[in-house]
């Protein structure tokens, strides 16, 4: 199962397999929600399906896939399963069109390869309805039949975090420049779906636009071109955080201008903004402001740091001894004389970026772990009976009171779900970049 998930590798397989466990792609399984409903969005519900299929197999192969999709589907009359077949097929197809499925190379590990094939062919049951479907072009050539196929989540992941950065420039920039988080995004797809130097034109990345984007685009004076080469302009123009450099000028330029969006920067500006939310939340307000002074004056005592930021220096020294404590700052201790006399003695303190965002990471993957287990302990012990009544047929409770006990058993296990995406969207921002 682990290596149908691409989450233990084998490197070797004779004489001894030597296998890898792939820390980041068991971390990425949380996000498997978001990936189906991404795909969702991006194209219909029966490809969301097809995902989740993908997902759940890891790995699975052309036929295999396709049934188990059209299974997972709303029961439809015997007279139209052909029918369904046809448009699952159709999806699929238009899936490996877009990248979003991959075709690997079978998984074997023993050493009589033809032997695992002929039992697994013998194994497998294999629809006629789907096979009659697949020899018909154009499917023959792009869906054969014994083809092992996964989801290519990096390319939904790139999807995603194309989105995150899209959604910083549209809160900064979006009341000066209309659709800027949508003309970004449009421009990091871009770059996903071509691996080059991350240069585009404003005419490459017009067909990654939305729909209405593009429409309220075109009725403007200058159409298209003109109006989305203007955007990038203005976008470049910003620099807190720097959005777009314009690479070649735009003016006169055949294809808009030439752009490059400045990713380093963006994900800096939204890993301090995180950095400080998270210091804000757990250590108040005075906290996140402090460690903003030390990061911008570097190494400084503890009363010129009360003074840049206002804050009293007792409650300045309070709180540095605090966030000392978690290792979220350093003390450096400078000695005037050979005697090693504390009175003396001058104590600088500093914030090292690198070490910071590493120990926040560390606190949020720990607060992710304990809101899985509690959800595991609500799940398996607190909530074991409602869940047993509600998977059966009769009513699962048996009184008024029982029943508001259930709803608020299930209220708290979407509160806990809640909790854990906003937490993976933080690990991504800290992560995945």
């Amino acid at each position: 199962v682990l290596l149908q998930h691409d989450i233990v590798s084998v490197s070797s397989v004779l004489p001894r397999p030597h296998y890898t466990v792939n820390p980041r792609k068991a971390r990425l399984m949380t996000r498997y929600p978001k990936w189906i409903e991404y795909v969702k969005k991006v194209m219909d519900e029966t490809a969301a399906k097809v995902v989740e299929t993908l997902l759940i197999e890891g790995k699975a192969s052309t036929v295999d896939a396709i049934f188990q999709t059209v299974e997972h589907l709303s029961e439809v009359p015997k007279s139209d399963r052909y029918t369904q077949r046809q448009a699952v097929v159709e999806t699929f197809h238009r899936l490996v069109e877009g990248n979003f499925v991959e075709k690997v190379a079978p998984l074997f590990i023993e050493e009589d390869q033809e032997e695992q094939e002929q039992n697994s062919k013998q194994s497998t049951f294999e629809d006629p309805a789907i096979v009659s479907i697949l020899s018909n072009a154009p499917y023959k050539t792009t869906l054969p039949r014994h083809a092992v196929w996964r989801l290519n989540w990096k390319l939904i992941q790139s999807s995603l975090k194309s989105f995150c950065l899209g959604r910083l420039v549209a809160e900064r920039y979006g009341h000066r420049v209309v659709s800027a988080g949508s003309i970004v995004t449009a421009a990091l797809k871009f770059e996903s779906y071509n691996s080059g130097e991350g240069i585009f034109s404003a005419s490459e990345i017009s067909n990654f636009l939305p729909k209405p984007v593009q429409q309220a685009l075109e009725k403007k004076p200058g159409g298209l071109l003109v109006n989305l080469s203007r955007s990038l302009v203005d976008l470049s123009r910003f620099d807190y955080p720097t959005v777009v450099d314009e690479i070649e000028e735009a003016d006169g330029h055949p294809q808009g201008g030439k752009f490059s969006v400045c990713t380093t920067k963006l994900v800096k500006h939204l890993r301090d903004r995180t950095i400080h939310q998270f210091l804000f939340n757990c250590y108040g307000d005075l906290a996140a402001r402090i460690s903003s002074v030390l990061r911008v004056k570097g190494s400084c005592e503890a009363e010129s740091l009360a003074e840049a930021a206002m804050v009293p220096a007792k409650d300045t020294r309070e709180i540095l001894h605090r966030m000392y404590r978690d290792n979220l700052v350093q003390l450096l201790n400078l000695q005037q004389g050979k005697q090693h006399n504390p009175a003396s003695m001058i104590y600088l303190w500093s914030v090292n970026h690198s070490h910071l965002l590493r120990v926040v990471r560390d606190k949020v993957c720990t607060a992710m772990l304990n809101l899985r287990l509690r959800r595991q302990h609500e799940s398996e012990y607190v909530g074991k009976a409602w869940m047993e009544r509600a998977s059966q047929e009769e009513d699962e409770n048996e009184n008024k009171e029982d029943k508001e006990q259930y709803n608020k058993f299930c209220q708290g296990l979407e509160r806990l779900d809640c909790a854990m995406m906003q937490l993976d969207e933080t690990l991504m921002v800290l992560f995945d970049f």
